[in-house]
């Protein structure tokens, strides 16, 4: 079990740490770790996240789809895969959400904010000695250009390409149906992903692995399974608690 939960960044930092979240580094080695671990036969990731950077999702997204090659991989959203988590999660051989759990959030944004007035209110004046033509396009201190704006919509409109190129083959269907059926940017509930081809199936995450391990003779589900979980679940809020001691 790989936990995803929190925002996604590529590279754990402090801020990411004390809110709780994971790198795309970090999922990455231990998927390294469990395919060469011949004791695991497969691979569930545990998804609870809104999203974050586009920075290495594609990377992990890619990885996440090769490793079917060599081991079966299962994903939940328990219970929100947005944005950066759908893009990773829906890179598994199959996608779960939970009952009351939502998936998509399919976009990609920029944003400027322009201080300019706030400045001029405090008598502030900001003058850039720069080289480069575009080295400060976009700067904060002043309002957003046309070119400036032209520009950044290329670069999202470019990563929302890669965006809906990866998940048209994650989930083996059209871009077109990328585009108009997986919520144009909002969340959509487990019925509805279900039904627009987003996940495979609506279960628990118990259920899910009571159906990959196994029950025990009591009905109640693999306890070591079960512990598992909840040692990572402790050891997520250890490190949290340091990151906010630090």
């Amino acid at each position: 079990v790989v936990p995803i939960w929190g925002p996604v960044e590529q590279r754990m930092s402090a801020r990411l740490w004390k809110n709780g979240g994971t790198s795309t580094e970090e999922v990455g080695v231990a998927i390294d770790s469990l395919l060469a671990d011949n004791s695991v036969s497969a691979i569930v990731l545990h998804v609870d996240s809104p999203g974050g950077s586009s920075y290495g999702m594609q990377e992990l997204s890619d990885k996440i789809y090769a490793a079917r090659e060599q081991k079966v991989v299962h994903a939940i959203a328990d219970s929100m895969a947005a944005s950066a988590g759908y893009w990773i999660a829906s890179a598994a051989n199959s996608l779960s959400v939970t009952p009351g759990g939502d998936v998509g959030s399919v976009g990609v944004y920029a944003m400027h904010i322009d201080e300019s007035k706030a400045l001029e209110g405090e008598g502030i004046k900001v003058t850039a000695i720069h080289a480069g033509k575009y080295k400060v396009e976009g700067a904060w201190w002043e309002p957003l250009g046309d070119d400036a704006r032209a520009r950044f919509q290329e670069e999202v409109d470019h990563t929302y390409g890669k965006f809906v190129s990866a998940l048209s083959r994650n989930r083996g269907v059209g871009k077109k149906r990328v585009e108009e059926d997986f919520g144009q940017g909002r969340l959509l509930n487990a019925e509805k992903a279900l039904e627009a081809g987003m996940v495979d199936h609506i279960q628990t995450f118990p259920e899910l692995m009571n159906k990959l391990v196994g029950k025990d003779g009591d009905g109640t589900g693999n306890k070591g399974a079960s512990a598992d979980v909840l040692r990572l679940r402790l050891e997520h809020r250890r490190r949290r608690e340091m990151a906010g001691v630090a």
